[in-house]
């Protein structure tokens, strides 16, 4: 199976282009797809939360 970068689920169709993706949910290859819905209206990019309360700390480590 060849997906996108990104976050891809693992039940997703090929070529999925990822759930961080502006396509997410919207491309062709989303179609019939079980995460479509989930993928097209779940939020992009960084959480802004996370950066609102890291932007104190100079030393982080995620994991």
């Amino acid at each position: 199976m060849e997906n996108g970068g990104g976050d891809v689920p693992e039940n997703a169709n090929d070529h999925c282009p990822g759930t961080q993706s502006e396509a997410a949910g919207k491309a062709d290859a989303c179609a019939g797809c079980p995460n479509q819905q989930i993928c097209a209206t779940a939020p992009k990019g960084p959480d802004p939360a996370c950066d609102a309360l890291l932007r104190g700390v100079s030393l982080r480590c995620l994991v």
